[in-house]
């Protein structure tokens, strides 16, 4: 009778703040509607080749620039639920197959660049000296030009194809992790765990590794999760001026492109693209508002 009615928890540390954090964004309507977005998009990039009712690629020039259903115009079927393209391709089976290259370009892009950029960030800010001021002006000089332009400039160097596309837009972003990452370290070498790691004799190798970038993990996170929307808009720029994968391979900026001379007689093309891109990039982008108010330690008592 006694015993305390608070029990502790149970739950290790790391499992704790883990159901923190999905709790604080379930709890979030913004972030469950774009974790609910980004979700569907990932499913449907997935299933695309199940889920798409037509080849991509098929051709049927007695169909071509049919209408979408529910507009009254001739031509519409509803096996063709979105109409179809200047070449008669059906335009809901190559949104779905599309899909695909913008989740695997994001995703690769994210996972290289963070991860070549938090590691430069990550030396460059625990051995300040002539090393950091290098990689700095680096970062300084690549920041100095526009990333898009930089990414044409990148992708038209490399050529086409999905592996190069990826190379692309890795070399445009990974300046962003690296400052993130330096700031972040420049506070991080000071604390007490990393001085008295250094003193027990832990290797500098050893303390970046397990105390240093476990600790910068957060920020990485949320800025990935922004920079996801960055790279989709980037790719969809890099495929509308045919830069990007083959243009055999159906892609959103591709058909932006292919929709673009057809907008007064059929404004179908690039309307379903556009509205595609911009769902997801919205979808992504109150995700990462709604894990940046999670993680960040001054917003957890509001």
């Amino acid at each position: 009778m006694g015993e305390s009615l608070t029990q502790p928890s149970l739950l290790p540390p790391q499992q704790s703040e883990l159901k923190r954090i999905a709790k604080a964004l379930l709890l979030s309507k913004t972030a469950s509607c774009g974790a609910l977005v980004f979700a569907l998009f990932v499913l449907v990039a997935i299933l695309a080749p199940v889920l798409a009712p037509h080849d991509p690629a098929l051709q049927d020039l007695k169909r071509r620039l049919a209408p979408p259903i529910g507009l009254g115009m001739e031509k519409a079927s509803p096996e063709f639920p979105l109409g179809n393209d200047n070449l008669g391709r059906d335009i809901l089976s190559r949104l779905l197959v599309g899909s695909r290259v913008s989740l695997v370009v994001g995703i690769c892009t994210i996972l290289v660049a963070s991860s070549v950029g938090s590691l430069l960030g990550a030396v460059s800010g625990f051995y300040r000296g002539f090393l950091d001021n290098s990689v700095m002006r680096l970062v300084d000089v690549w920041m100095a030009f526009p990333s898009l332009l930089m990414a044409i400039a990148f992708g038209a160097a490399l050529g086409p194809g999905l592996a190069n596309l990826v190379a692309a837009l890795s070399l445009t972003n990974w300046v962003v992790y690296c400052r993130i990452v330096r700031a972040e370290v420049l506070s991080i070498r000071e604390k007490t765990y990393v001085l008295s790691a250094r003193a027990i004799g832990a290797g500098d190798l050893r303390i970046v590794l397990r105390h240093v970038l476990p600790n910068v993990l957060a920020p990485i996170l949320v800025v990935s999760t922004l920079q996801m929307g960055t790279v989709i808009i980037a790719e969809a720029s890099l495929s509308f001026l045919g830069i990007g994968v083959q243009t055999s391979v159906p892609t959103w900026g591709g058909m932006l492109s292919d929709g673009r001379e057809f907008m007064r007689q059929a404004w179908w093309l690039a309307t379903f693209p556009g509205i595609a891109i911009s769902t997801v990039v919205l979808g992504v982008n109150l995700l990462g508002d709604g894990l940046r108010d999670a993680l960040d330690p001054r917003l957890r008592n509001r």
